[in-house]
């Protein structure tokens, strides 16, 4: 071919480089609004209904709350005068007061506090859902669906207490860490004034290396400890002294052993039913030896990937749920975010196991009354102990889950990838 033949041939074109850029998948139109209307009508229906199915199990509470909340009147002039100096028995952490200072618009009514503490608390649970939907939009309908099977039943039973306002920081707490927001050291001093347990989420900090946010919450939650060893010493006192008794609740991970034999003397301590003088000296050092182990053993494990992270969280979270003196059912919600997010990211046994335990506990706290019998001092046999002890092992399963979703540091050492290969993967997302 002759050199004017090869002029007129047009010069081949590059096809161009399709990349496949990782696009999100924002909410937009999720939740519709169709779908919207049903999450506040199921939560409506529950609301009503439960407090019909448990009459005496959602009164206790409430019944409490008021007590407690009478006392706030020290708040006000010319009681400052006292202050700081320990005119009062406080045993809530601060952080409790704006829940059960709403005592004081109920004007006196049982009924109307419950409603009012259930329709904060529903709110709060709504928002932990909402967050993590914000935090992790790619997962929204995973979320939703996981959280709506798993969680709700729990949650039911959880609307009429307080521990949603502690989840819903914890819940910020976790968004703001693991999504590399700011402020998550103050999420968890926040959390620490409300109910102590959130600080123990500073690990995720500590795997992170954010050292600024860790001194934020150790010096945040000193600071909060100090406010109310001054507003109330006697009533620290009182709240450490209750979680280092001799008797075992009677839901704790020994305590559902305890009820097996005969004639065992269940009685009321601080709101909360325990087997009197049935082993707690023993109990206690081996519950915390299970959760420093298990807790070390979990930071050990942790890297920096989100999804370990979260797990991490969850793990954390459960343990000490798990290997405390009390574990009252309304605890169980506690890990209800990272449960969420851990099946959401594809271990869905998690859920599994989750979702057992809350059915479980919702139907057997139906029979409270018949089980414990309570009143007379006794309890109705093997029954009752064996559904505790089952629930028991079902979240245990959930804690293996969790620390197993862990993925283990010897899993970072990949070996370094070719420049070319890496521009080349770029191309393609």
């Amino acid at each position: 071919m002759t050199q004017e033949h090869l002029a007129e041939v047009p010069a081949p074109v590059k096809a161009p480089v399709v990349t496949a850029a990782r696009t999100a998948t924002p909410l937009r139109a999720f939740p519709r609004l169709w779908f919207a209307v049903a999450e506040v009508v199921v939560r409506l229906g529950l609301m009503a209904l439960v407090p019909v199915l448990l009459p005496r199990v959602f009164d206790g509470d409430p019944r409490h709350y008021r007590v407690v909340a009478r006392r706030i009147h020290v708040l006000r002039p010319p009681a400052w005068q006292w202050m700081p100096y320990r005119k009062v028995f406080w045993e809530y952490p601060p952080l409790s007061v704006p829940i059960l200072a709403l005592e004081k618009l109920s004007g006196g009514s049982l009924t109307v506090y419950r409603l009012m503490v259930g329709a904060v608390m529903v709110i709060c649970e709504f928002g932990c859902l909402h967050l993590l939907r914000r935090g992790w939009p790619e997962r929204a309908k995973s979320l939703t669906v996981i959280w709506t099977v798993t969680v709700l039943p729990i949650a039911a039973l959880t609307w009429f207490r307080m521990d949603f306002f502690v989840t819903l920081v914890a819940t910020a707490a976790l968004v703001a860490i693991v999504r590399r927001g700011k402020g998550g050291g103050g999420w968890l001093a926040t959390g620490f004034a409300a109910k102590l347990w959130p600080i123990g989420l500073g690990g995720l900090l500590l795997v992170r290396r954010r050292w600024r946010d860790l001194a934020v919450t150790v010096l945040g939650s000193a600071a909060v400890m100090v406010a109310w060893y001054a507003w109330s010493a006697e009533g620290v006192r009182a709240f450490f002294r209750f979680r280092s008794s001799r008797s075992l609740e009677l839901e704790s991970l020994f305590g559902g052993f305890g009820l097996f034999p005969k004639h065992a003397q269940i009685r009321l301590d601080s709101g909360t039913w325990v087997l009197w003088h049935a082993g707690g000296t023993w109990a206690q050092p081996v519950l915390y030896l299970m959760l420093a182990v298990v807790s070390l053993g979990c930071l050990w494990r942790a890297r920096g990937a989100d999804s370990d992270l979260v797990a991490l969280a969850g793990a954390l979270t459960m343990a000490g749920t798990l290997f405390s003196w009390i574990l009252s059912p309304q605890y169980i919600v506690w890990t209800a975010p990272m449960v969420a997010l851990v099946a959401a990211f594809g271990s869905r046994r998690v859920a599994y196991w989750y979702g057992a335990a809350s059915i479980l506990t919702f139907f057997y706290l139906i029979a409270f009354d018949p089980w414990y019998a309570i009143r007379r001092g006794t309890h109705t046999g093997w029954f009752a102990a064996s559904l505790i002890v089952v629930r028991n092992g079902l979240l245990l399963g959930v804690l293996v889950e969790l620390v197993l979703a862990i993925k283990p540091r010897h899993h970072q050492r990949v070996p370094a990838a070719d420049p070319a290969d890496s521009v080349g993967r770029s191309a393609v997302g």
